[in-house]
């Protein structure tokens, strides 16, 4: 299989990726990392490496994604699903050409032998009906959500309750504040001579 890496034939959106971008888009090897901005395709980019990573026989459970907000955990599976799902309807010359897109192999050509293409396409059409059929779902956590479960498997060790329960921001700032008041309360009416006492 050739790798496409003359630019006119890149894939439109993947010529507006920065380096670090491509790279985390076209390998499969390795962690990588990859700095961006808003907006510059981060999203875009994690959808076309898991999605070649599925296609290369990489289970969907080994793979942790961790993201800093519910909306992008939320909009990354949901791009994942969509692709899998038209994958398993479109026919197969559409089929091909995206598989020949998310591998950057020339459209023009036939980069894939048959058996590889084959393999390829049945495997993109099986996609959807194996992460529906999952017993574990795809591993997509905010960084907060992945903390907490690994508190809930491990609270002995992190030497918390293991009945605890995360407050939401609301509750949190209720507690902060009475918090300090009574850390106020306790000065003003301190009978430490050294307390800094107000008034």
């Amino acid at each position: 299989m050739n790798i496409v890496d003359n630019e006119k034939n890149l894939p439109d959106w993947l010529e507006k990726l920065n380096p670090e971008q491509r790279d985390a888009v076209q390998t499969t090897e390795g962690p990588l990392l990859v700095l961006s901005g808003a907006g510059t395709g981060k999203t875009t980019v994690l959808v076309s490496r898991l999605l070649r990573l599925f296609l290369s026989d990489v289970d969907p459970t080994k793979i942790l994604c961790l993201t800093y907000t519910n909306a992008g955990a939320i909009e990354m599976q949901d791009r994942i699903f969509k692709r899998a799902r038209s994958w398993a309807v479109i026919n197969d010359f559409d089929l091909e050409v995206e598989i020949k897109k998310l591998f950057f192999v020339d459209i023009e050509k036939c980069d894939f032998d048959e058996s590889e293409m084959l393999s390829l396409k049945t495997k993109a059409r099986k996609l959807f009906s194996k992460l529906i059929d999952n017993p574990i779902p795809l591993k997509i956590y905010t960084i907060h959500a992945f903390c907490q479960s690994v508190l809930k498997r491990f609270p002995i060790e992190a030497k918390v309750s293991p009945h605890f329960s995360v407050i939401d921001d609301i509750d949190a700032d209720k507690l902060l504040d009475e918090a300090y008041k009574d850390f106020l309360c306790k000065i003003r009416y301190s009978k430490d001579e050294n307390a800094v006492h107000i008034s």
